[in-house]
């Protein structure tokens, strides 16, 4: 009993797999902004570590070793199956939080499947693998499955403490009170001296043909917020030239408009979250940003979709990016469940400026 909490504290406190070994890194940093969700991830980990690491610790002393029930030396297959039984656990793990914490599950986030890559997780059952080798004296000795779990459950323990810990000073220096010089809007932060080279995996969004010798310079912008962001969406960004400003009623850009001979329609998600066609009368069009005005058809209340080949009206419609799964298609979804299909309602980009909106905006000088 006294070996088991030595294994215990010594591995959350002493052999801390952030601290003392780095592992873990890339979700400790990702995923530590807010306390809330760095205990749900650290619970995650520290589950799958107390189930994954003795299920390991048994296939290593009875079924690979020597020794083992097959009389054979099989610990050459030792990382595969390791990893076999790490990632059966973790998709056990997503499933039971998907189910019992859909908040928790949209947080986390594509971390909650990594698990079953953490460096962390792996890296115990291999320290457990060597410390099963080590002398009974020593403190470090693996030499029961009870060993093991006390060892799973401080690693885990420790990993958790130190992602919390982290995303609390985090957390405190994002509700801080910023000194007066450091507030202020987005801007660009820096810009490159040195033209960059012109790359097939650069995602450049502009008309420059093959044929264009401009160069391109790198530039760095901070955001003044990035919520609802996650880690490898893109952004578009683009200057504020007063292109919102001038337009009152209803503006939508034009590559929403889907023509049907002298029709004009746009994709909307009716009171029943299904796809449908809607009709609109056209005004006038700026060509300088894009955009046409919809004299009847519209209000600024409707939800619309980017056009597709493939929709059909129908369809199962959702705002919420977290219920996308697998681009399912079909439209069968339930009442009760949440919806799970590609993105078709779109917020954001209906132009609605009202005149006091463009009053509001010239006199902030936006």
């Amino acid at each position: 009993m006294e070996h088991f909490f030595s294994l215990l504290v010594r591995s959350i406190f002493v052999d801390n797999m952030i601290f003392a070994f780095f592992l873990g890194m890339c979700s400790y940093l990702a995923v530590s902004k807010n306390v809330k969700t760095a205990l749900g991830l650290g619970i995650a980990v520290t589950f799958v570590l107390v189930v994954t690491l003795p299920v390991n610790y048994l296939l290593q002393t009875k079924v690979l070793a020597a020794d083992g029930i097959l009389g054979i030396d099989l610990s050459f297959l030792s990382f595969i199956l390791f990893i076999a039984v790490i990632a059966a656990i973790v998709q056990l793990v997503e499933m039971i939080v998907e189910r019992f914490s859909p908040s928790l599950y949209a947080s986390l986030g594509i971390f909650l499947p990594l698990i079953a890559v953490n460096c962390a997780i792996m890296g115990a059952s291999l320290f457990m693998q060597q410390r099963i080798t080590l002398s009974p004296s020593d403190a470090k000795y693996i030499g029961d499955i009870w060993d093991s779990i006390s060892y799973a459950l401080g690693s885990g323990i420790g990993w958790l403490l130190a992602i919390v810990g982290l995303a609390a000073i985090r957390e405190k220096m994002a509700y801080s009170d910023v000194p007066a010089p450091l507030k202020g809007l987005g801007t660009v932060t820096e810009i490159g001296t040195e033209a960059e080279q012109n790359s097939n995996n650069n995602m450049m969004y502009d008309s420059s043909s093959s044929d264009n010798t401009a160069s391109k310079y790198a530039f760095y912008i901070k955001l003044d917020k990035a919520d609802g962001l996650l880690l490898g969406q893109h952004v578009l960004i683009e200057p504020d030239v007063g292109q919102n400003s001038g337009h009152t009623g209803i503006w939508l850009y034009q590559d929403y408009l889907v023509q049907d001979g002298d029709n004009s329609y746009v994709w909307v998600s009716n009171s029943k979250h299904e796809l449908e066609k809607k009709s609109v009368t056209l005004g006038d069009t700026d060509d300088d940003y894009g955009i046409v005005e919809l004299k009847s058809g519209l209000s600024e209340t409707d939800l619309i979709a980017y056009p597709a080949d493939d929709y059909k009206e129908g369809m199962k419609t959702t705002t919420n990016a977290n219920n996308l799964s697998n681009g399912e298609t079909d439209g069968n979804f339930s009442d009760e469940e949440p919806i799970e299909e590609p993105m078709y309602d779109q917020e954001e980009p209906m132009i609605e400026e009202t005149e006091e909106a463009a009053a509001e905006d010239a006199a902030s000088g936006r």
